[in-house]
């Protein structure tokens, strides 16, 4: 005796619970978005468009006063080396007006740059054009110079403040050892209190 087959309606039946989608019924399914549904997203990702904006140029600002701090770093330590290896003394003037500064021999003479083979002269303005940064204050005992005796070692240690829109950098150079450290970023006001404070 062969076996009974099931009956075709029965088949569609487990066909329709083994994955299988249902027949449609009803009215179709509304396919793509309203005009107003699209001005709404454009809107939005807009906004957030501007935001991130804004937020950049400010990071930018920031990033390059940073930048700028660990540029002038790397740059007191190579005077370093190059005075000891040259039993030499170094000097590092700082020019506020022309936002720049040089390094030379004691005798005043610049310095060629290593691997530009110019004049070893930083300027910051050019450097970092477009955000706003600033060589705010040199103090080295009164004198916007730092020294360097010809073993490397700072004669008079002080400070170099950077200002960019939204944070200054300060960098500090230790008197005999010239260890270098960084600031910032340091909030303008406050600093501004503390000058005052000191003053």
């Amino acid at each position: 005796m062969t076996p009974r087959l099931r009956s075709w309606r029965r088949t569609t039946t487990l066909d329709a619970y083994a994955g299988r989608p249902p027949a449609r019924t009803g009215t179709p399914a509304r396919a793509g978005v309203t005009l107003a549904e699209l001005l709404i997203v454009v809107g939005i990702l807009s906004l957030f468009a501007g935001l991130a904006v804004a937020l950049l140029s400010g990071g930018h600002a920031e990033a390059a006063g940073r930048e700028a701090a660990r540029q002038m770093a790397a740059d007191v330590m190579y005077a370093q080396a190059d005075a000891i290896a040259q039993r030499s003394g170094r000097s590092i003037a700082f020019d506020f007006d022309g936002g720049r500064y040089t390094l030379a021999t004691s005798s005043g003479e610049t310095l060629v740059h290593p691997v530009s083979k110019r004049p070893f002269v930083v300027d910051l303005a050019a450097l970092y054009s477009g955000s706003s940064l600033r060589l705010l204050q040199a103090d080295f005992s009164g004198s916007a110079t730092l020294e360097l005796g010809p073993d490397g070692t700072v004669l008079t240690g002080g400070t170099v403040t950077l200002a960019s829109a939204r944070a200054r950098f300060r960098i500090r150079i230790a008197q005999g050892s010239g260890r270098v450290s960084i600031e910032g970023p340091l909030d303008p006001d406050a600093m501004e209190a503390e000058e005052l404070i000191s003053d």
